[in-house]
């Protein structure tokens, strides 16, 4: 695997490492099963991804025939990062996509054949079919959405709720792809979902929606053959709620590299963030990470001991312990829910 390739799988998951890291596998981490006000807070951002509409777009979007490569080998690399601290996932990114070049006038997250089909739910077989029903977008396809059942496949009788299009608007140096989600005529998920060859980044831009609480939400990575990039962000603007994060790796040899972190959460006064640097050089880590609450150092982190403290020393209270913990739990989910868009 090349430096490039090695860089690119890591950077899927880089905030969530950091922070899985942070938590510690070895029993030093804080725990506490009371979630903190922050925390709470935290997990309500992701409400929008657990509606009726989500789920069924969830399950028709499995069955969406993608040609490119791309997306299947970004997720697959998030999630090996996001298994656990281990920084040397199998999987390459770049494997299939950044060496590659799109052809002038093809479609390349679909294949030209499906373009303009509508697939619906055919309850006999099981899965989704391509029927002559009308409707579809030209340089896509239109999967029919369904009330689901307790099996987490649509119920009999099929219900129509709504519909997702899935529309290719690539260029001969860009992958593109556009999503949308529409029930009862409400607008539930909008993003596209971007390869750049000629950058070398990825990004995936939108928002997902309940209907009534809109959650925006933007990921770019990108890189060089020794940095890799992250910025996240998610948005409820209506609550002043807003949550960003930016996060590089620097690749200083074959054996070291240098992890910079910077995690912001913003509820309208109040702010929590997460920030630091680590340096590891074969097995030798030093470095850490400090978390603050509404401007107050609660928490830091020594990486080379694996401990959590007080700024100035000595052990946390358990009101701090309850606060990192869950702060860096629910910011972990929130990094967990991109892959929920990154299923096809």
């Amino acid at each position: 695997m090349s430096p490039m390739q090695r860089n690119f799988a890591l950077a899927g998951g880089l905030g969530i490492m950091l922070l899985a890291a942070a938590c510690g596998g070895d029993g030093t981490g804080p725990r506490n099963s009371n979630p903190a006000a922050t925390a709470a807070k935290l997990e309500a951002l992701d409400d929008p991804f657990d509606t009726p509409t989500f789920l069924s777009f969830r399950l028709a979007a499995g069955f969406t025939p993608v040609a490119s490569a791309s997306l299947s080998d970004l997720r697959a690399a998030m999630s090996a990062v996001q298994a656990g601290p281990g920084i040397q996932p199998a999987v390459s990114f770049l494997r299939h996509t950044l060496d590659r070049r799109s052809v002038a006038g093809s479609a390349m997250f679909l294949p030209p054949e499906i373009l303009g089909k509508t697939y619906e739910w055919n309850a006999v077989s099981g899965t989704y079919e391509a029927t002559t029903r009308a409707g579809a977008p030209a340089n896509g396809v239109r999967f029919i959405l369904y009330a689901l059942g307790g099996t987490g496949l649509p119920a009999t009788p099929l219900q129509e709720i709504g519909y997702a299009d899935f529309k290719d608007e690539s260029t001969p140096s860009l992958e593109k792809l556009h999503i949308v989600v529409v029930a009862s005529g409400t607008r539930y998920v909008d993003y596209t979902i971007a390869v750049d060859t000629a950058t070398s980044s990825f990004t995936m831009v939108g928002f997902v929606s309940d209907g009534s609480r809109r959650l925006d939400f933007g990921l770019t990575l990108s890189g060089t053959a020794t940095v890799v990039s992250e910025e996240l962000t998610f948005d409820i603007n209506a609550e002043n709620a807003h949550v960003r994060l930016t996060a590089t790796i620097e690749f200083l040899s074959e054996t070291s590299y240098r992890s910079t972190l910077d995690y912001r959460f913003q509820f309208g006064a109040e702010v929590a963030t997460v920030t630091g640097i680590v340096n590891q050089d074969g097995s030798v880590v030093t470095g850490g990470f400090t978390i603050t609450l509404n401007g107050r150092d609660i928490a830091t982190y020594n990486a080379a001991g694996g401990q959590w403290s007080r700024p100035g020393g000595g052990a946390l209270s358990q009101n701090d312990l309850q606060a990192v913990a869950e702060i860096l739990a629910a910011a972990g989910n929130l990094g967990l829910r991109l892959n929920d868009l990154l299923i096809l």
